[in-house]
């Protein structure tokens, strides 16, 4: 019994209690299904009650999704509280800036939003573009110049169409003006008006902001549209907190206050 906190168990230190979590609970077996009744619903395993400050949540897929679901039998889905997740875009910009997600992806899916999590059910294609398999490209990429070459193998990630968006995207970055002549110019440094370039140009100097160029590089970010601005700081703060004391930083993030939160 020591795998489930049980009535007595101390709380965890400074927690509040447990996450009992069942994970693909909707492709377990009818017999699997049919022994968590008494868990899911009455909180007890055996002749033990679960602790009171256990909170039970079952997760898996749908049987539209056909990713070998089994339907809940009538009894399990009477004990339990069904709710629909969809995907966020500002959610995942926000976990993929904290978890070193390659940050032209990160811009690449701010500008083509529909293709962060594009999936249906009935697709003739290997795979397809979603937040899963978009980390998996960014461990393809991450550090590492893309370009046409890498069809394939991208393609194998997130799917022909997408694979070829993100690639002719990444490819930009070439075209850049470095971070040296944005620092110098600020102002005056040729920015493109091209919607999918300024995107690209945002996250590249998010990449590279830093306590001795903030002042440069927030006039020059000042030149994008907000929602780029909202992209920029969101990864620079994320990813090097210390320059958020920055005055220059500090008074766009909280300029920008609203669309960050």
């Amino acid at each position: 019994m020591e795998t489930f906190p049980v009535a007595g168990d101390p709380l965890p230190k400074d927690c509040d209690g447990w996450l009992l979590f069942l994970d693909e609970f909707p492709s377990a077996s009818r017999a699997v299904q049919a022994a968590a009744y008494k868990l899911v619903l009455d909180k007890m395993v055996g002749q033990h009650e679960l602790h009171p400050n256990v909170a039970i949540v079952c997760a898996g897929n749908k049987a539209s999704d056909k990713a070998i679901v089994n339907s809940l039998s009538t009894a399990t889905q009477s004990r339990l509280v069904h709710l629909e997740l969809n995907v966020s875009l500002k959610d995942w910009t926000e976990w993929a800036s904290a978890n070193g997600i390659d940050s032209r992806i990160i811009g690449f899916l701010n500008y083509k939003t529909s293709l962060l999590h594009k999936f249906d059910p009935n697709h003739q294609d290997k795979t397809f573009p979603c937040p899963r398999t978009w980390s998996f490209a960014s461990a393809l990429s991450k550090g590492e110049t893309v370009t046409i070459a890498d069809l394939p193998l991208f393609a194998g990630v997130v799917g022909q169409g997408a694979a070829q968006e993100f690639i002719a995207f990444a490819e930009l970055y070439q075209s850049l003006p470095k971070i040296e002549e944005i620092i110098k110019s600020p102002e005056s440094v040729n920015l493109s008006d091209e919607v999918s370039i300024r995107y690209a140009i945002a996250t590249y100097v998010a990449d590279h902001i830093s306590e001795d160029n903030a002042s440069q590089v927030c006039q020059f970010l000042d030149r994008l549209q907000v929602e780029m601005q909202v992209v920029a700081y969101r990864l620079a703060a994320t990813r090097r907190q210390a320059v958020v004391a920055n005055k220059d930083i500090y008074q766009r993030l909280t300029k920008l206050g609203s669309l960050l939160n």
